[in-house]
């Protein structure tokens, strides 16, 4: 759930964009309080299903359009502040601390940098390992204030759109259960650590099993 994911990251001082919830036809004779560009994407799903180049809409008119064609699918929609920049994902892998890889982006070709269904699921531009300062620290800060909220996590990622320029970033959602194929944001970024697949997902086994004995312990108590 998109939006419950960025009420939590606000709470927690995260920096979020604007949005809205759409979710039934009617809803859509009231435009969202705050103004365009606009992002419109579906509420829940994952591996950017759903969104194209038309998911960013100068106004509401076009913005209704698009969310109108996600609801008659039965997609509840989140309207979002169109936010410039790049996409950039933070892997995480769990430890004593959750540990930081360090931050990947994916590539993009389309309109804003977004990343599509398309570039997602098929990947024909890959991953590159970025230097994200001067946004990098104000990530990590993130991950330890979400971990610290919500508990030992075995590997997760943080998404974002990040300005280059200034370096403001805003937060887009965390995925506990990302893809940790070859080709992953996960593994290019443990590459640089000397890690490949087969040491990324044994650490992750490894701390999972850990995790995992901690808790039964706790209730045997």
């Amino acid at each position: 759930d998109k939006w419950l994911t960025k009420l939590t990251a606000r709470a927690l001082g995260i920096p979020v964009a604007a949005g809205a919830v759409y979710a039934v036809l009617d809803d859509l004779a009231v435009p969202p309080s705050f103004p365009g560009p606009y992002f419109v994407k579906g509420r829940f799903g994952a591996a950017s299903e759903g969104i194209s180049a038309d998911s960013i809409q100068d106004d509401w008119s076009g913005g209704a359009r698009v969310a109108l064609s996600l609801l008659e699918r039965g997609r509840p929609v989140l309207v979002e502040t169109f936010a410039p920049g790049i996409d950039l994902t933070v892997p995480v892998l769990g430890g004593a601390r959750p540990i930081v890889l360090g931050v990947v982006r994916p590539r993009s070709d389309q309109p804003g940098s977004i990343i599509t269904e398309h570039l997602k699921r098929d990947d024909p531009l890959g991953y590159e390992l970025i230097d994200a300062a001067p946004a990098e620290a104000a990530m990590q800060n993130d991950v330890a204030a979400l971990w610290a909220a919500t508990g030992p996590m075995d590997y997760f990622r943080m998404d974002y759109r990040v300005d280059p320029h200034s370096g403001e970033r805003v937060f887009l959602e965390f995925n506990l259960c990302c893809h940790i194929g070859r080709s992953s944001a996960i593994c290019l970024a443990a590459s640089r650590w000397g890690l490949e697949q087969a040491g990324v997902l044994g650490h992750v086994i490894e701390f999972s099993l850990r995790r995992q004995r901690t808790v039964c312990r706790e209730e045997m108590q």
